[in-house]
């Protein structure tokens, strides 16, 4: 395996356990689990060279998923842009509609922070979810994998 393929895997692992309904002690436990236990891991592998198989078979059908998953990916590490800068829901809302004035409805102000989003990542064009990554952080815009997903999608 490739560093950039292997660099890649572990941030869409982390990605989905970040949007998983792990607690923290489990994914404690997850960790534990991995260090120590040899079967974990080679079942782990058998399940993924399994869902290889059936994904190579059904590459037309990934499309749509992959879109999703890095929707899912993109909203994932900007969410933690915004706690990491301690933003609240307001200003993301208003940075939001900064940058798509008409796109957020009233129902939007009801959604947790996350699945707004993802939402909004999902309905957004290029341009917009480009400019809210530049908006929300400079230093992150210049991530090339972050480009990628943007590019991507």
């Amino acid at each position: 395996m490739t560093p950039k393929t292997r660099e890649r895997a572990a941030r869409v692992l982390l990605s989905s356990l970040l949007t998983s309904d792990l607690t923290a002690s489990e994914l404690r436990e997850l960790s534990e689990e991995m260090l120590s236990s040899p079967d974990f891991l080679a079942n782990l592998s058998i399940l993924l060279r399994d869902l290889a198989t059936r994904l190579s078979h059904g590459d037309g059908q990934r499309k749509h998923s992959d879109a999703n998953g890095e929707s899912r990916q993109l909203s994932e590490l900007l969410y933690s842009e915004i706690q990491r800068r301690r933003l609240s829901k307001a200003d993301v809302l208003a940075l939001l509609s900064r940058v798509s004035p008409t796109m957020l409805g009233a129902r939007s102000t009801d959604l947790p922070l996350r699945r707004l989003l993802r939402d909004y990542l999902i309905r957004a064009s290029q341009s917009e979810r480009e400019q809210l990554v530049k908006l929300l952080s400079s230093e992150k815009s210049d991530d090339p994998y972050l480009r990628g997903i943007l590019k991507r999608y």
